[in-house]
């Protein structure tokens, strides 16, 4: 979803967490950083090795608007 000052949320779970809400420029629970969500993926870079990582996300319910 979209927030008031135009950046993307993304609520799920990461492992066992019950739930998360992750934004651009927050962290995971495991340290990596949200570089950015799109529509499609989510970026995440891993601060200890510089590591980047993308996360494709499924597209979006019919009753949805993100």
């Amino acid at each position: 979803m979209r927030g008031p000052d135009g950046r993307y949320w993304l609520v799920g779970h990461w492992g066992d967490q019950v739930s998360v809400t992750l934004t651009e420029g927050g962290r995971s629970p495991r340290g990596h950083r949200v570089e950015r969500i799109t529509l499609e993926a989510m970026d995440l870079l891993n601060p200890d090795t510089q590591e980047r990582l993308r996360i494709a996300l499924p597209p979006s319910p019919r009753f949805e608007t993100r």
